[in-house]
C-alpha cells in the first residue's frame, strides 16, 4: 500500500502497513504520474490520496489507470454516516482538522482549473504541502484505518478499550474500567453507547452493582 502526495506533477510516495503506519522511506518524484504508473505495473498496491477528483486527473491524463485506491475525503463521508453524523464536512481538511481536535471547516469546494475534468475539486488553500502534506495525510489515513476496524468489530472494540482503557489501543485518554465494572455492566454500557449513534439514542444502560 502506498500513500502520494502530489502538486502541479511532482510529489512524495511512501508504503505504509495495513494499519496505516509508514513501512517504508519517503520517496520524493519529480513526475508522480510515472511513479505511480511504475508502482502499479509492479505491485497493483491499494493508493491513498486526499482526494480522488484532484489527484487522480493528472494520472488520467498521462493515460494511467490504478486498480484500488483509499480516497481519505470520501472513506471519512463514509465513516462519519455509518457513526450517524451523516452530513458533517468530510473532506481532506475536515478529517484533518477533527483529528488534530481543531475547528471543522465547512466542505469548500472550487473551480477546478481548464484542463481538468473533474466538476470541482477541493479547496487545499489552507493545508500544508510538501512533507507536511505527507505527513497529514498518512495521520488521517492511520486514523480511518482504526475507525474501520472498530466499525468492523465494534463491540469487542469497545468492551476491550472499557476494560482495559485507551493506552493499549493507541486512544491513551481513556482509562480502565475494568476492575469496577463487571463483564456485564461493560456489556451494557456498549450496548447504550452502541445506541448513541441511532437516531433516537437508546434506553439508559443499566446500573452497575
Amino acid at each position: 500500500m502506498l500513500v502520494t502526495a502530489d502538486r502541479e506533477g511532482e510529489g512524495l510516495l511512501q508504503a505504509v502497513a495495513e494499519d496505516g503506519a509508514p513501512a517504508g522511506p519517503v520517496r520524493r518524484v519529480r513526475d508522480v504520474a510515472a511513479a505511480v504508473g511504475e508502482w502499479e505495473r509492479a505491485e497493483q498496491p491499494r493508493w491513498v490520496w486526499a482526494a480522488t477528483g484532484e489527484t487522480y486527473q493528472p494520472l488520467l491524463r498521462a493515460g494511467l489507470r490504478v486498480a484500488r485506491c483509499h480516497d481519505l475525503a470520501l472513506t471519512e463521508g463514509v465513516l462519519l454516516a455509518h457513526e450517524g453524523r451523516w452530513g458533517e464536512p468530510h473532506s481532506f481538511a475536515a478529517a484533518l482538522a477533527r483529528l488534530r481536535g481543531l475547528p471543522v471547516p465547512e466542505d469548500r469546494w472550487r473551480a477546478p482549473h481548464e484542463d481538468q475534468l473533474a466538476l470541482f475539486e477541493p479547496d487545499r488553500s489552507d493545508l500544508p504541502e510538501g512533507d507536511g502534506l505527507l505527513a497529514a495525510v498518512l495521520a488521517v489515513h492511520a486514523e480511518q484505518q482504526r475507525r474501520l476496524a472498530a466499525a468492523e468489530q465494534p463491540d469487542r472494540y469497545l468492551v476491550d478499550i472499557i476494560k482495559h482503557g485507551g493506552a493499549p489501543f493507541g486512544r491513551p485518554g481513556m482509562p480502565a474500567f475494568g476492575a469496577q465494572l463487571s463483564d456485564d455492566d461493560i456489556a451494557s454500557l456498549v450496548a447504550y453507547v452502541r445506541s448513541l449513534a441511532t437516531a433516537g439514542g437508546g434506553a439508559s444502560p443499566r446500573r452497575p452493582g
